[in-house]
């Protein structure tokens, strides 16, 4: 009699789309809609072409508000054509493996077969994975916005913005001389929006650690931080943006400066990429062990920040991802909805 084995289950092409559809449907950053498919990538995968090596190309147009104003006509006199410029993103391609290993005595020893527990967890383990690859990318971004404008000449592009850009994308309270100043308030997330200006509207989700949730909730009087009521897989909101909560968000709680970021739908493309192997079983008879090996090769970028760095291995480690020189902004600011701020804790 046929039976269906955990190895025609792991190791079939199938489970790998069932894998990248759960991790799709699962996401905190696409639930909040953050990230979302990139329509050219897709277009690759669907292809199976063009997805070599460790960077892939993302060309974009540029916004028609470089042509300039408009022009009263003027008789038998023809009208100034102006062109829409364009220009090159670049995202580096993430790329992990991971080993897990059970023994035969571990499942004599437990009720529940470890191996069956390690295969029904691979989805959330990868997506919180995936949100320590994007927080690594976030911090090298603001690194690199906090630079002073017009120090790195050589790494100016066509589009004219420079590596530095003399934090336009960060409020950091922590720098107001009065002390209370500096302290997170109500007013704070708000003011942090104001930094796209009249594109303020675009941010529709906040990233914080878990501190900074609880200590928004003690500020509230105005009910403007409520529950999700939809179940355990729902977002928290405040004034009306989706809450990540993640500790991996940066907090010193000896000074209790807390980080928060500001983010606007669509601005990560996020990808999952074909692998020859995505997931494989492994029989080590002689010490009665088996493995499951896990390769995850994906796209998460945030749109506008061009990737310039080095990697020392295939793809970029977090530490690699982290660093301000390997990120160089080609869009204006207002087209990429992501701010930082930064306060203290009362």
């Amino acid at each position: 009699m046929a039976v269906t084995k955990l190895a025609d289950i792991v190791g079939h092409q199938e489970f790998a789309k069932y894998f990248n559809l759960q991790m799709l449907e699962q996401s905190v950053l696409v639930k909040s809609g953050i990230a979302a498919p990139d329509p050219v990538i897709a277009a690759k995968i669907a292809e199976g072409s063009g997805l070599e090596g460790k960077t892939l190309d993302m060309p974009y147009l540029d916004s028609l508000d470089s042509a300039g104003d408009s022009e009263v006509p003027v008789e038998e006199t023809g009208a100034t054509a102006e062109k829409i410029s364009s220009g090159n993103d670049t995202a580096v391609v993430q790329f992990r493996r991971k080993k897990f290993g059970v023994t035969d005595i571990a499942r004599i020893m437990r009720a529940a077969d470890p191996m069956a527990q390690i295969v029904a967890q691979q989805v959330p383990y990868w997506n919180k994975q995936n949100q320590k690859i994007f927080l690594a990318i976030i911090k090298g971004v603001f690194a690199a916005n906090a630079r002073k404008a017009g120090t790195n000449t050589t790494e100016n592009d066509t589009n004219g913005y420079l590596n530095g850009c003399d934090g336009d994308m960060i409020l950091d309270l922590t720098a107001e001389t009065e002390e209370s100043a500096q302290i997170l308030s109500k007013d704070s997330i708000m003011l942090a929006a104001q930094l796209l200006g009249d594109h303020k509207a675009d941010l529709t989700a906040v990233a914080m650690p878990s501190i900074v949730e609880t200590y928004l909730a003690g500020l509230d009087t105005n009910a403007s931080l409520y529950r999700a009521s939809e179940g355990p897989a729902a977002l928290s909101k405040y004034n009306g943006r989706d809450i990540i909560v993640d500790d991996t968000v940066p907090y010193d709680p000896t000074t209790k400066t807390a980080t928060i970021y500001l983010f606007g739908k669509g601005a990560v493309a996020y990808n999952p990429l074909p692998c020859p192997h995505p997931f494989e079983l492994e029989r080590d008879p002689d010490k009665a062990v088996d493995y499951i090996h896990a390769w995850v090769r994906e796209i998460i970028h945030l749109r506008g920040w061009k990737w310039q760095g080095a990697s020392a291995g295939l793809a970029p480690t977090n530490t690699e991802l982290e660093a301000a020189g390997a990120w160089k902004r080609v869009w204006d600011k207002k087209r990429i909805p992501c701010v930082m701020l930064k306060a203290k804790l009362g």
